[in-house]
């Protein structure tokens, strides 16, 4: 795996077993971690307090289940399977920081658009 860069709107480049991926957060994608966790930051506190080096079962299924949920928008065919079996042990840790920054990334968006008050949306 290797995070090469952010793409605003794409979200950050990865490598999984040879194959380039953008991991990326919408709103979708929140929901779901929000179902999941709670609360969308709840998610990311789940992802931000993992120490890599007493990581167990359930670490390593939160950590499979974030990734495959930032892998679904461009590829709604990958399963949570595939994101088990495709990431050695060694990958899926160096992983975190790549998903933080991600999910900065969208929330950072989130941000210029709510800062944007010129047009707001009208409910009906």
């Amino acid at each position: 795996m290797s995070a090469t860069n952010i793409l605003p709107e794409k979200g950050i480049k990865a490598k999984i077993a040879g194959k380039e991926y953008h991991f990326r957060f919408t709103t979708r994608i929140f929901c779901e971690l929000a179902e999941e966790y709670g609360t969308i930051v709840g998610a990311f506190d789940v992802l931000s307090k993992m120490d890599v080096n007493n990581f167990g079962v359930d670490e390593l299924d939160n950590l499979a289940f974030i990734i495959h949920m930032a892998l679904k928008k461009e590829n709604p065919e990958i399963t949570l399977d595939y994101v088990k079996d495709e990431i050695d042990i060694a990958e899926i840790t160096d992983m975190i920081e790549p998903m933080l920054e991600a999910f900065k990334s969208a929330m950072a968006a989130k941000e210029k658009v709510k800062g944007n008050k010129k047009n707001p949306p009208v409910r009906a």
